[in-house]
């Protein structure tokens, strides 16, 4: 399993379209063998897996993973619509849908850039690329999604480490230094003059995580290296990112990168 970093993105298209979309008009349930990013340009968009459904306005965009049962449509109400999307992998040679790729940070379901204008933009030419004929047009369909999707993951980063204020930005910073030996929210109260409660609301607030979710991330993140990069067996990187129970890291693991540790080497 490879891992990798937006400034490794080589989009290679496979579909990049823009359409109107009627009210009523609903795709699925089905399921897709590539990554799926989709645009709303006009309207309101539902995306339904099981029993979660989320919505994207224009200026979001919505990532639909490769074999995941979904329906996508207008949510109703919202009249006509209109859309871009695109049909993707990340880098060139390998599938998502066959487990053999990551990236870090992983696309949330929803998106929200600070730059959705440009993005619609983007969205809207790599349509147009796709539809043209001409011996570059693969390289500039790449290059087109590559804009867009180093916008979005922008804004992956920044919920992954999004900003926080100083009392939360110096709880973040004092877990990543003790992640190893285990930090728990009542030491943070303690050091940071807070009550245990106080100290669980400000992450919900700020970060819309727990302090336990901040110490798995950083510890994963820890395991991940040393697993990749040193080789080092499973068990054995779990306990030097602090976990005594290999099944529970395993659980831990796979919830953050959406894959199994044995797959990070």
């Amino acid at each position: 399993m490879r891992l990798i970093t937006p400034s490794e993105f080589r989009p290679v298209v496979r579909i990049a379209n823009r359409h109107a979309v009627s009210s009523g008009q609903v795709w699925g349930p089905r399921t897709i063998p590539d990554l799926q990013f989709i645009c709303p340009l006009r309207g309101s968009f539902f995306l339904r897996q099981g029993a979660e459904e989320w919505v994207a306005r224009p200026g979001q965009v919505l990532t639909i993973l490769p074999d995941v049962a979904h329906s996508i449509g207008l949510v109703p109400g919202s009249g006509s619509g209109e859309m871009s999307g695109m049909h993707l992998e990340l880098i060139p040679g390998v599938q998502w849908a066959a487990g053999e790729y990551r990236c870090d940070p992983l696309p949330p379901t929803v998106s929200t850039p600070a730059d959705g204008a440009e993005i619609q933009a983007a969205f809207t030419r790599a349509a147009q690329a796709h539809a043209s004929y001409g011996r570059l047009r693969d390289a500039l369909l790449s290059t087109i999604a590559g804009e867009a999707l180093l916008r979005l993951a922008s804004s992956w980063a920044a919920r992954a480490t999004p900003r926080a204020s100083s009392k939360v930005s110096g709880m973040v910073a004092h877990i990543r230094l003790h992640a190893v030996a285990g930090v728990d929210r009542h030491e943070l109260a303690r050091v940071f003059d807070l009550t245990p409660e106080h100290v669980n609301a400000l992450f919900r607030r700020e970060l819309g995580l727990t302090p336990r979710d901040v110490l798995n991330h950083e510890r994963c993140r820890l395991a991940y290296r040393l697993i990749h990069d040193e080789g080092l067996p499973i068990a054995t990187a779990a306990l030097r990112a602090g976990y005594q129970d290999t099944f529970y890291f395993s659980r831990v693991f796979k919830q953050i990168y959406s894959m199994p540790p044995s797959h990070a080497r």
